[in-house]
């Protein structure tokens, strides 16, 4: 695989991954607020907040590979995947 196809693939990624994470983190802070404003039960916030967390991590994890991709290729080399995908 090229460096053509390697930007190639991480435009799709982008697109297909960061776009509806954006969406997501959007949309579950839209309800939190409205569970705050009508007092909902403290239960449903710990799930959001699990969702929210877990979202996070989502988009952290995709961040960072996208941050990998993006190195030129002479500064790419093996690496630990969990090691890098953990930091």
């Amino acid at each position: 695989m090229d460096e053509k196809d390697l930007q190639n693939i991480l435009e799709i990624f982008a697109h297909k991954i960061r776009n509806p994470l954006h969406a997501a983190m959007i949309n579950l802070d839209v309800v939190k607020v409205k569970c705050e404003k009508i007092a909902a039960d403290k239960s449903i916030s710990k799930h959001l907040q699990i969702a929210g967390n877990e979202i996070q991590n989502i988009h952290h994890l995709t961040e960072r590979l996208i941050e990998y991709v993006k190195l030129p290729a002479g500064k790419r080399k093996k690496i630990d995947l969990k090691k890098f995908l953990s930091k």
